[in-house]
């Protein structure tokens, strides 16, 4: 019989547990927005396989500046190597399944097509995303069942993301969004956040 994976989960993401269109995860650092999210993508990728990601960024110079590295990192961390091939520039996942890393300032409107059969789209540092890439990035994910995650530190209530998420029109029924901050973060003392901080 297989074990499900265990994954412990601070109580402000558990909305973002359940199924949505859009889910977001804002507020100041140390709060564990990426490691939550890094941590889903690796749970969805071993329970479904075939499954797909995009992990995006406004503008990626280079695969080290992208959420590869946090995602192997929770791999190891839950003893999954043997399921997951980490490649230089992808990671192949169960079932066929892949995780990929992108900037999408790099797409253009014919490029983005490529990303229409993918399940999940997550959009680190999402702050930076611009309103055409946002326009362009959600009729994209289309496929049923499709989501689109994004976490971000506010920066000013005009960015694209944060008018999405919070602004007019925020109460729509295909959206979860939670605030979190380093005192929703339950591991928050475990390393040098809270002396930086």
């Amino acid at each position: 019989m297989k074990k499900a994976l265990e994954i412990p989960t601070a109580r402000v993401f558990l909305p973002l547990l359940k199924p949505n269109r859009y889910k977001g995860a804002f507020g100041g650092r140390g709060s564990g927005k990426s490691h939550f999210f890094g941590g889903l993508t690796v749970e969805e990728h071993l329970a479904i396989p075939g499954h797909r990601t995009v992990c995006i960024r406004e503008i990626q110079k280079s695969i080290a500046r992208s959420s590869k590295q946090l995602i192997v990192d929770k791999i190891n961390q839950f003893n999954l190597n043997r399921h997951f091939d980490v490649q230089d520039q992808v990671i192949k996942t169960p079932g066929d399944g892949l995780i990929v890393f992108q900037g999408l300032q790099n797409h253009t409107a014919d490029s983005i097509k490529s990303l229409e059969g993918f399940d999940r789209a997550w959009i680190e540092e999402a702050q930076s995303i611009s309103s055409y890439s946002w326009r362009m990035l959600r009729p994209t994910l289309r496929k049923p069942g499709s989501e689109i995650w994004a976490s971000w530190n506010p920066a000013s209530s005009d960015d694209p993301i944060d008018q999405f998420f919070r602004g007019e029109g925020s109460d729509r029924a295909d959206l979860t969004a939670v605030r979190a901050n380093w005192s929703d973060n339950p591991w928050f003392n475990d390393g040098t956040l809270p002396t930086e901080r």
